[in-house]
């Protein structure tokens, strides 16, 4: 898989709970915290104001509320699915670690089965993350798109963007996923992950299965599929975690560039 950044931002060791420690982030939550602090706020809109910070709209509260609370609220639904979409990158390692050990799930399920599932999800949820992040510039820099039409080519050509940092890092960040587009859009049309050494691994799992197999040969089997599955999950979490390094950098360096663009809707709305 193509690398999402150049070998020397790995030499950054930063983290997803580094990611709360950005100044965007903070001033975010602060302003959610004067929300919910405000005396009035049981009296005008209820335990709605709750749901809608979860991104629930309700239309008969949301409506009465200022413009400035509704960019908030939107803002913060945004961010907190990207949040969302980081965490359960970070899941993929546990699952490569695991399988389930039950006599059921082995008998209709491979271990290759199981990691290119999980896999695939993964993939997925990368994009799914620079979708969200193509969400909040549209809302930020208030392009007007609905959320269904906020696509990169979109954006990216507006006008309002030309010239920024935001642009730049959408653009490097477009170009970085090339692979893993073209990833997803194999297992779209395949309906399956295309690995040769995972599928490699899995003919020793299918050899291993087979009763008729003779002792010598399965303890053979057995052994070449322990030292596949070991060779090969070892590389895959290296490149998973090199791949969630990369986004947590990206995404924290577009949350600055749009910090600003965040402080002066809430000036201007408010």
């Amino acid at each position: 898989m193509r690398k999402l950044v150049s070998n020397k931002y790995f030499l950054i060791k930063m983290k997803l709970d580094d990611l709360y420690k950005n100044s965007f982030y903070v001033k975010l939550i602060e302003d959610s915290q004067k929300l919910l602090k405000q005396e009035d706020r049981k009296v005008r809109i209820g335990k709605g104001f709750k749901k809608m910070m979860l991104g629930e709209k309700i239309p008969s509260r949301w409506d009465k509320l200022p413009a400035g609370e509704k960019f908030h609220l939107t803002t913060f639904r945004i961010i907190t699915e990207i949040f969302y979409k980081l965490e359960t990158l970070g899941h993929c390692i546990a699952y490569l670690n695991s399988y389930p050990s039950t006599s059921l799930w082995k008998k209709n399920f491979s271990r290759a089965d199981y990691i290119k599932y999980h896999l695939e999800s993964y993939y997925g949820n990368i994009l799914g993350t620079f979708d969200r992040c193509l969400l909040l510039v549209n809302h930020l820099y208030d392009l007007g798109f609905e959320p269904r039409d906020a696509k990169y080519k979109l954006i990216t050509k507006n006008k309002h963007l030309s010239g920024s940092k935001t642009l730049e890092i959408l653009t490097r960040t477009h170009k970085a996923l090339e692979n893993i587009r073209s990833v997803r859009n194999y297992i779209e049309h395949q309906g399956s992950l295309s690995d040769k050494e995972l599928d490699k691994i899995s003919l020793y799992e299918l050899l291993n299965k087979n009763k008729s197999l003779e002792p010598k040969l399965k303890k053979i089997t057995k052994v070449l599929l322990k030292l596949g599955y070991s060779s090969y999950i070892r590389k895959k979490k290296k490149e998973v975690r090199n791949n969630n390094t990369a986004i947590i950098l990206l995404a924290n360096a577009l949350f600055t560039s749009v910090e600003e663009k965040y402080n002066k809707g809430m000036i201007r709305l408010n």
